[in-house]
């Protein structure tokens, strides 16, 4: 049985500009159907990036990790919003809240991301209970209160009485130092109703490797002053 020719064989010396405009298209889907498709692929990946990082995605300006705390939904924008103001941040600057992480190594996959964000300087702050800010003081996420806060502010801290007083590891040095800023008789608690293990106290620590700040200091006034 003679071997039926396929579509190429029947044109085998075609010019392209002798074929009409149909022998056109189909000649052009026969030979860069797949480039064509790869270069909307592409020209896709390409605008969605630009949309995202040009318009879309935003700077944090503050990052607040929790370990041991949780808000819902609605406190968490709450909190959000009245940190915007208070930082006066633009459209495309952000505060970060971040539950999702813990300390506890069993649960390997949110113990990792907190021990990377630490590391990568991406924490700011870190909202905890009492148990775990001694827990990132042994770990050394946690910095002295008294050497990276402005004077005013560390003294109207211990006027307060906020001052959570820890222990550095040998490694440190060791000695006491000021660890975090208890909050716990605060009016923070009750505006946006942080959620703690029972019996234990809302801290907030600053974070050693913290890159924001003016924007911490910042946040520690706004919280004092409610």
């Amino acid at each position: 049985m003679e071997k039926r020719p396929d579509r190429y064989e029947r044109i085998p010396h075609t010019n392209f500009r002798d074929l009409d405009r149909k022998g056109k298209i189909q000649f052009i889907l026969d030979y860069y159907l797949l480039h064509i498709i790869g270069v909307g692929v592409a020209l896709t990946v390409l605008i969605s990036a630009v949309v995202y990082y040009g318009f879309t995605r935003k700077t944090p300006m503050l990052y607040l990790l929790a370990t041991d705390v949780t808000l819902e939904e609605t406190a968490q924008e709450q909190l959000r919003q009245d940190l915007t103001e208070v930082l006066a941040l633009g459209r495309r600057q952000s505060v970060v809240w971040d539950q999702d992480v813990t300390l506890d190594i069993s649960d390997y996959e949110r113990s990792l991301r907190l021990y990377t964000l630490v590391g990568a300087g991406a924490v700011d702050a870190f909202l905890c209970s009492g148990t775990q800010a001694e827990n990132l003081s042994v770990i050394g996420a946690t910095a002295n209160l008294q050497e990276v806060l402005d004077g005013d502010l560390y003294a109207a801290l211990e006027r307060a009485g906020w001052i959570v007083i820890g222990t550095l590891s040998e490694e440190d040095g060791g000695g006491a130092y000021a660890m975090a800023i208890d909050l716990t008789d605060s009016p923070v608690a009750a505006r946006y109703g942080f959620s703690l293990p029972d019996g234990e106290r809302l801290c907030l620590c600053v974070c050693v490797s913290g890159e924001h700040g003016e924007q911490t200091q910042a946040l520690i006034r706004f919280l004092l002053s409610l």
